[in-house]
């Protein structure tokens, strides 16, 4: 589970450097917070 975290994060900054405007940016940057705290959690247990 861990392993697949890396890999969601370099996918999303990818996306960001895609879309590269502040609407997309403030957006997956939302995402991206929900994603690491969604791993954090599974790391916990």
């Amino acid at each position: 589970m861990i392993e697949l975290r890396p890999k969601i994060t370099k996918h999303l900054n990818g996306l960001e450097g895609f879309y590269g405007n502040e609407y997309s940016k403030l957006v997956l940057d939302k995402f991206k917070n929900q994603v690491e705290m969604d791993f954090q959690i599974i790391e916990k247990g």
